[in-house]
């Protein structure tokens, strides 16, 4: 059916009922829809647009007449803005970070900015005045907010924004403050430690043993035990492997998957206390079998409101995990720490590393380097046994000889 038109001197069209903009900007002809049929409400927003797009740039008025947030020459821009000014660089750059990264940046940045409107209202005195009352825990949080925030103010990133026409000079400048030096961690005593393995299997309800053992027996963070599913495990007869790795909704902390091995034993018991979980979640039939279809790992029924699918379990398990004497500030991560604390003691710092999934052996380094054991190295039998090898190489070579 061909489409009746009628059009305006200032370049308004209806078409079937509906008002659209014909117009030229910067030598190409576009035609939007003005999402309406009220002719003087077209020609307000008709006339919103050409002045938005002659002023910031088709794009930008586009953006502006679907009604979302917009940054526009000479702004001083919101949280939020900045948040949308931020992605339109990574965007384009050649070498944009991770998905993953960006929104840490742009937490740490929202954190920052939570008693200030606009990016220009930081005030970094305040900042460090806040700062200066600060537990060493606190202080290392701080300053890691401030050198991520400060990644969205980097050169490159500034000179973006101002061929935008948006001039912004970095609010954090001058305030790279140096982190306190990281205590190494002192293990869990052995009767703590079994107490805890222990509770597993006689104390603690089904979900929150499961928590404990995927803290302690695998190094796994909070956000990776929330997400992990059944399908990270591959059962073996001696042993199983547990590969953390991107899902929906998650990705790991360094952004690469890493294998855990798992003792099959613990697979087992793992999987038994999932059926145990599941029994006792509910009295239904039909919502245990939904429980067990589930893909996650931990089977959990979500309440409307109640945060995150394990939000509640995390905070018994933290209630107990006070109750057995565990006094770090994060008790749950403590029983990663206990991971990390046994995987350096009897394997080494870089086993350490690979398996927590640190980005850089330094951090482990840091918290684990004192608890390693110092090799007893015996140079002289070292030396001999290097002697007996040379001997028995040139005794082979003397018999390929004979025997050619």
């Amino acid at each position: 059916m061909k489409r009746t038109t009628t059009k305006t001197a200032n370049g308004l069209i209806e078409a079937r009922g509906k008002w659209y903009l014909r117009k030229s900007f910067h030598g190409k002809q576009y035609e939007v829809s003005l999402g309406t049929t009220v002719k003087s409400e077209a020609k307000t927003k008709a006339t919103r647009f050409i002045a938005t797009a002659q002023a910031n740039g088709y794009e930008v008025a586009l953006l502006e007449l679907k009604g979302k947030a917009v940054l526009k020459k000479g702004d001083d821009p919101t949280f939020e803005k900045m948040e949308l000014l931020y992605r339109e660089f990574c965007k384009q750059s050649a070498s944009s970070p991770r998905e993953i990264t960006i929104r840490h940046n742009l937490g740490c940045l929202r954190r920052l900015m939570a008693d200030v409107k606009t990016v220009s209202r930081i005030d970094s005195s305040k900042l460090v005045a806040k700062m200066g009352g600060s537990t060493p825990s606190e202080k290392r949080s701080f300053a890691s907010q401030i050198g991520c925030a400060s990644n969205i103010f980097k050169r490159r990133a500034l000179a973006y924004y101002h061929a935008r026409g948006i001039k912004l000079v970095n609010p954090f400048v001058g305030m790279e403050i140096k982190r306190p030096k990281l205590e190494a961690y002192t293990p869990f005593t052995n009767n703590q430690r079994a107490r805890i393995w222990n509770a597993i299997d006689e104390e603690l309800p089904a979900v929150d043993a499961m928590i404990v053992l995927l803290a302690l027996a695998a190094g796994l963070r909070r956000s990776e035990i929330e997400a992990a599913r059944v399908g990270w495990f591959s059962p073996q007869d001696a042993h199983t492997a547990l590969t953390v790795r991107e899902e929906e909704g998650f990705m790991p902390k360094s952004g690469e998957k890493r294998i855990i091995p798992f003792e099959s034993g613990r697979y087992r018991r793992l999987m038994e206390l999932r059926e145990k979980a599941v029994q006792q979640l509910s009295a239904k039939e039909e919502t245990r079998e939904g429980l067990r279809n589930s893909e996650f790992l931990i089977p959990v029924i979500q309440r409307k409101g109640s945060g995150g699918r394990l939000w509640g379990r995390f905070a018994s398990v933290t209630t107990w995990l006070r109750s057995q004497g565990v006094e770090d500030q994060k008790p749950l991560h403590a029983l990663r720490k206990e991971f990390g604390s046994m995987m350096a003691t009897h394997h080494s710092i870089f086993v350490a590393s690979k398996l927590l999934g640190h980005s850089d052996t330094k951090v482990t380094e840091a918290h684990y380097a004192s608890l390693t054991r110092t090799p007893v190295v015996d140079v002289g039998a070292i030396i001999a046994t290097q002697c007996e090898l040379d001997g028995a190489k040139k005794q082979t070579g003397a018999d390929e000889t004979k025997a050619a």
